[in-house]
C-alpha cells in the first residue's frame, strides 16, 4: 500500500510521531480463543494496523502488511532503543502490567515506536479489572477510522458478518476536480497558543509525556450551546481560546495579542477503507481583546466559519514535509518560551459512545501524544452522557490544572 501524504508526515515529517493511547473498560475480557479471533478478523479487515513501512531515497513510500499470525504469535519487546535489523518486532496481546494504569499509560504515550522495524499496534489486555489498553501509531488511525474499527471489532467478537464498506460514488477525475477547488495556502502555524518557560530534560523521542483529565455533564454543555446558537464543539472551542489567554495573563507579565489554535476535523469525503489517518487540522487566531470576554460573538462566528470551511490544507502540509525532510528534525532538547495547542474534539465528529453492546463497554478514554517539544494537545471525547477533557503535554511544559479548569469553568452556565 502506497502511503499517503498524512502518513507520511505522521511517519517522519514531524518533529517525533505521534501516538494514540486508548483504554477500554469491559464487564468481563471474553475468553482467550475468542478474543484472538476477534482480533485476527480485524487485522485481516485494517491491514495498516499490522504494516511495516519501506523507505526509498528517505522517504516512507509504502506500508507492507505482515500476516495475521506474525502479529498474534510473536509478542514485541517494549521500549527498545534500536531493534536488531535481522528480526522485526511483532505485535501480540500481552498482560496489562500492574500497578498505576495513568502511570502506564503516560509511558506508552512517551515511547518511540519506528514502523521500519516495529508494527504500529500494541494491545495489553487484564481481567481484573477487564480492560484493553491499545497503542496505536498515529500515521495509521484518528477518531473517524477509529470508530469504524471499534464497531469491526465488536461485529467480530460477536461472530457477524462485517458490514460492507461504502463505495465511492465519484469518479478520479471529479475527486481531483473537488481537490484543486479546496486548496487552501494559509500557513498551517498559528499564533502562539501558550506562553511557556520549559527547559527539556532529554532528546524529544523520550521527553516524557503527561496528561490530565476532568469531566462534566453533556447536557450541561448542550444547554449553554444552544442558548448562544452555536455547538457544543465550538463552545469547547471557544473557552478553550479564552482558558488560554487566561492562562497566559495569570503566569506571564506580557501576554500575546493574539491568541491561536490548531483544531483537528473530520474530512468524511475521503471515506475510510480501513484504519489510516484522514482527518485535517484548521488554524484560528484570535485577537486577545476579543477573548478577554467568554464565547464573544465575533470569536463564535470564527470558529463558525472555520469549521465550515470547505478547503483543505494538503499543500501547506506537502511543503512542510519538504521543509523538513531538507532541513532534517532536531530533537535535541532547547528551552521553549511558547507551545501550540491542539483541540481534538473527538464529539464534533457526531459520534457518542454508550455502555453495554457486544464489547460490555463500560468506559472508553483516548489520548494522543504531542509531536514537537513547543505542541500540546487537548482532547474532548463522549461517554455516555458525561464529556471527558484531557490535557497533554510534555512534563514541566506548562501547569495542566490551570489550564483545565479554566476550561471547564467558561463550560458552567453563565460563563
Amino acid at each position: 500500500m502506497r502511503t499517503t501524504l498524512y502518513e507520511k508526515v505522521f511517519i517522519d515529517g514531524f518533529h517525533k510521531p505521534s501516538y494514540v493511547v486508548a483504554t477500554l473498560t469491559l464487564d468481563a475480557l471474553p475468553p482467550v480463543d475468542r478474543l484472538r479471533g476477534a482480533i485476527e478478523r480485524t487485522l485481516e479487515r485494517h491491514p495498516r494496523l499490522r504494516s511495516l513501512v519501506r523507505y526509498r531515497w528517505g522517504v516512507p513510500v509504502e506500508l507492507r502488511p505482515v500476516r495475521v499470525s506474525e502479529w498474534i504469535d510473536r509478542p514485541a519487546r517494549s521500549g527498545v532503543d534500536r531493534p536488531a535489523r535481522s528480526g522485526v518486532e511483532r505485535g501480540g496481546v500481552r498482560e496489562l502490567p500492574p500497578g498505576d494504569l495513568h502511570a502506564f499509560e503516560e509511558r506508552l504515550l512517551g515511547t518511540p515506536l519506528d514502523m521500519r522495524w516495529e508494527l504500529p499496534l500494541e494491545v495489553y489486555a487484564a481481567s481484573s479489572p477487564a480492560r484493553l489498553v491499545l497503542k496505536v501509531h498515529h500515521a495509521v488511525f484518528d477518531a473517524t477510522s477509529g470508530f469504524g474499527l471499534l464497531r469491526d471489532f465488536a461485529q467480530a467478537l460477536a461472530g457477524e458478518a462485517f458490514a460492507p464498506r461504502a463505495a465511492r460514488k465519484s469518479t478520479p477525475a471529479k475527486r481531483g476536480l473537488t481537490w484543486l477547488r479546496g486548496v487552501q495556502l494559509r500557513p498551517r502555524v498559528p499564533a502562539v497558543s501558550l506562553l511557556a518557560d520549559y527547559q527539556p530534560q532529554g532528546p524529544l523521542p523520550r521527553e516524557p509525556v503527561v496528561f490530565l483529565e476532568r469531566s462534566l455533564p453533556h447536557a450541561q454543555a448542550a444547554r449553554h450551546a444552544r442558548a448562544l446558537g452555536v455547538t457544543v464543539s465550538q463552545l469547547i472551542a471557544s473557552a478553550l481560546l479564552s482558558a488560554m489567554n487566561a492562562y497566559n495573563t495569570a503566569h506571564f507579565e506580557a501576554p500575546p495579542e493574539d491568541v491561536g489554535m490548531m483544531f483537528v476535523r473530520a474530512r468524511p469525503r475521503l471515506g475510510a477503507a480501513s484504519a489510516s489517518f484522514q482527518a485535517d487540522t484548521c488554524v484560528v487566531s484570535v485577537p486577545r481583546r476579543q477573548i478577554v470576554r467568554g464565547h464573544h460573538p465575533d470569536t463564535l462566528a470564527e470558529l463558525q466559519r472555520a469549521a465550515r470551511a470547505t478547503g483543505h490544507n494538503d499543500v501547506a502540509l506537502a511543503a512542510l514535509y519538504l521543509d523538513r525532510k531538507i532541513r532534517g528534525r532536531d530533537t535535541r532538547p532547547s528551552r521553549q518560551t511558547s507551545l501550540h495547542v491542539t483541540l481534538s474534539d473527538v464529539t464534533s465528529f457526531g459520534r457518542t459512545l454508550r455502555p453495554g453492546g457486544v464489547l460490555g463497554l463500560r468506559d472508553l478514554r483516548i489520548r494522543s501524544s504531542p509531536t514537537s517539544f513547543d505542541h500540546a494537545g487537548m482532547m474532548v471525547s463522549r461517554f455516555a452522557d458525561e464529556l471527558r477533557f484531557v490535557v497533554i503535554a510534555h512534563r514541566r511544559a506548562l501547569d495542566l490544572d490551570a489550564l483545565l479548569t479554566a476550561t471547564l469553568a467558561l463550560l458552567e452556565p453563565g460563563s
